[in-house]
């Protein structure tokens, strides 16, 4: 699977983009339907309690899945948006694999 990774205000490298593509390869590598995933790194100036934005999108053999989460930490926003993700993966395979 791709994995693109973008930051505004912000520049994605070294550890940040290792830790994040190793996650998400982590939550997409059983499912063979997931094709390309899109990653949008923001931060924020003007929210104190909440700089850091985090938004993914995946690109599935019939479907879109699109998650966001706002934190104080990076890390623990991509967690929220991993946990979202994964109810969602899950959600679509029931759907798709489950009556033929």
């Amino acid at each position: 699977m791709q994995i693109d990774i973008q930051g505004i205000h912000l520049q994605p490298f070294g550890e940040t983009r290792t830790r994040i593509e190793k996650k998400l390869r982590k939550l997409t590598t059983p499912y063979p339907f997931i094709h390309h995933g899109k990653v949008l790194l923001k931060k924020q100036t003007n929210e104190p309690d909440a700089p850091f934005e985090v938004e993914v999108l995946l690109h599935l053999t019939k479907a879109e899945l699109f998650a966001s989460a706002r934190d104080a930490d990076i890390f623990t926003a991509f967690d929220k948006v991993q946990d979202k993700l994964k109810r969602q993966i899950e959600k679509y395979k029931e759907k798709v694999y489950s009556n033929p």
